[in-house]
């Protein structure tokens, strides 16, 4: 598909307001005061005609937008960093990842991003700052190293390897001195799997390695030779004849960060086995390979399963893959907790989490179970949000839970990356701290009450929050916002209500966080109301211009688009036009 072919389909799920009007009735040939209407006709017939000429000429490339559009909403996260989620996988859009060249903006991403997106950043921070890149200073290379070298994100310790060993230094060179230890252990297991099919001895080549060699090699299934990949599809699929179940299970569950896509057949004939335990674990080790066969048969086991420790686990693992096809029925089980099934639900939610999570998430950090807490750890990683950094921070300085500090560690530098990447920042202490205890104690004062109590309440909390904002006492009225938003999720007033409280104090940042939530609590609320949309312009403008000034013009580009993607008619018209400017400006500017 050529470039305008790109150009009508990202407009048409963006929507109009992203500020390339002028531009697309140029290129549609339309007259620069042709109506909206007019625009909407013309755009879809040209967007519907480049798929469909795609779809003939393009092949899988057309198709696999096809799929993203059928299962990722452009509306559900339209931020900098949603949009590379919705893209993860495609290196010639120019939207994509590929198309990044900050060396900061790419270490937030390998942060911060879904899985394939971190995958990626790794790979495009070796293309700029590799031995080949000799533009770059030294001091970016620097950076680039120490970032690949303190990341304990065991999901992409083979990118991260792959990458310091293509790098200088001292962490390149033990990554390259740790190849030839895997050599070794790859001629080791050849010589027992190859006695092994020929009949004389009944051991297989993984279970009579020692623990070190087997961890190497599973850490590095990628770059094991064809028949060492065959010899373990015949374990996982039980055609070897001689390993137990309990061994297989095991093995698929060392599988799980192995990221193969040779192993998808076999772990899909798990996937449809008798075995719940052993289909769980290929779910979880197909969650995490990048291959298009994974998705059809992660969706047929999640229809075809009924229970529900299963039905948890295949629904993470098709939100990685971008469908939400479970999301609403985890998010039931969020609402009511049971500690049989909170594993589960957990993990599922490192996919398909929201903020409004977060506060529920929070709760099972002072469980007595470690692996609990671990699992909310990483799950509050993957979230994200900004209210989870205090519960984060305070569980790092517990004793009780020293062993989980990389967790901890690892989910604080992936929500501060978050956070960067949407042009956020985390409130004052004192702010987060009175907020956090507010919402704790109103959402467990709406479980038990009548829900015609808990809106009135709701309601009584705005109206002394705006009270306490007349007094100027500006940390209780967002506590008072926050337990109002607590009461009842999905009612944007609360919401909206801390947005403009920030932006009054101009707290920038801090507003853009707030309004987000308040959009994706009800939208069309935010939308109808004239003065809400013209402080989340400005706020948002202001927080693009702050960062454009800041070399960041990736995420600048981001917030502008966001922006776009609003119904902004009730904003002024001076301020629809600079919007339009900026995001045209900027999309010039872009490789």
């Amino acid at each position: 598909m050529g470039a305008p072919a790109n150009e009508w389909l990202d407009a048409l799920r963006a929507g109009t307001g992203a500020g390339d009007v002028p531009l697309l009735r140029r290129g549609l040939g339309l007259a620069e005061d042709a109506g909206d209407l007019e625009l909407a006709r013309a755009l879809v017939a040209a967007a519907s005609n480049a798929a469909l000429a795609g779809i003939a000429s393009d092949g899988p490339a057309t198709g696999n937008v096809a799929t993203r559009a059928e299962v990722v909403s452009p509306l559900a996260d339209a931020s900098f960093l949603g949009r590379l989620g919705a893209l993860a996988g495609d290196h010639e859009r120019h939207t994509g990842v590929q198309a990044i060249a900050d060396v900061r903006t790419l270490v937030a991403v390998m942060h911060a991003g879904s899985l394939r997106v971190r995958r990626a950043a790794v790979r495009r921070l070796v293309q700029l700052v590799g031995d080949h890149a000799k533009e770059r200073h030294a001091d970016e290379r620097r950076f680039v190293i120490e970032a690949l070298g303190a990341s304990r994100d065991v999901e992409i310790v083979y990118e991260v390897s792959e990458a310091l060993a293509a790098l200088p230094g001292a962490a390149g060179r033990a990554e390259r001195a740790a190849r030839e230890a895997f050599g070794a252990a790859v001629a080791s297991a050849e010589r027992i799997t190859a006695r092994f099919w020929e009949g004389e001895t009944p051991d297989d080549a993984f279970g009579d390695l020692t623990g070190d060699e087997r961890a190497l090699l599973l850490m590095r299934v990628r770059d094991l030779p064809d028949p060492l990949v065959d010899h373990l599809c015949a374990v996982i699929e039980g055609a070897d004849g001689v390993t137990s179940i309990e061994a297989r299970r095991a093995l698929v569950a060392a599988l799980r960060h192995a990221g193969d896509p040779r192993l998808v057949p076999s772990l899909g004939a798990a996937l449809a086995g008798t075995d719940a335990s052993l289909a769980v674990e290929a779910a979880r080790a197909l969650r995490r390979i990048d291959d298009a066969r994974g998705l059809p048969l992660l969706r047929m086991a999640f229809e075809r399963s009924v229970a529900e420790t299963s039905r948890v686990v295949l629904a993470g693992a098709l939100g990685e893959h971008g469908e939400a096809l479970g999301a609403p029925w985890v998010r039931g089980l969020v609402a009511v907790p049971d500690e049989a099934s909170l594993p589960g639900v957990l993990e599922a939610l490192e996919t398909l989490g929201r903020p409004e999570d977060v506060e529920r998430v929070v709760v099972w950090l002072g469980h007595a179970d470690a692996r609990l807490v671990a699992s909310a750890v990483r799950t509050l990683g993957c979230i994200g949000d900004a209210r989870a950094l205090l519960a984060l921070e305070s569980l790092r300085t517990q004793p009780a839970h020293l062993a989980l500090r990389a967790e901890v560690d690892t989910a604080l530098a992936a929500v501060r990356a978050r956070m960067e990447l949407r042009g956020e920042e985390a409130p004052r202490a004192e702010v987060s701290r009175d907020a956090a205890e507010a919402a704790a104690a109103a959402a467990r004062s709406a479980a038990s009450s009548d829900p015609a109590v808990v809106r009135m309440r709701a309601g009584w909390d705005v109206f002394v929050g705006h009270l306490l904002l007349a007094a100027r006492a500006t940390v209780r009225a967002v506590a008072r916002f926050e337990g109002a938003a607590a009461r009842r999720p999905g009612w944007a007033v609360p919401l909206l209500a801390i947005g403009t409280t920030y932006a009054g104090c101009g707290e920038i940042a801090q507003a853009i966080a707030a309004f987000r939530r308040a959009i994706a609590a009800d939208r069309a609320a935010i939308e109808r109301r004239p003065l809400a949309v013209r402080s989340l312009a400005r706020c948002f403008l202001a927080r693009a211009d702050e960062l454009e000034r800041d070399g960041r013009t990736d995420i600048a580009r981001g917030l502008l688009a966001e922006l776009g993607a609003l119904d902004l008619r009730l904003a002024e018209s001076s301020m629809r036009f600079e919007v339009g400017r900026r995001h045209e400006a900027l999309r010039r500017e872009a490789p």
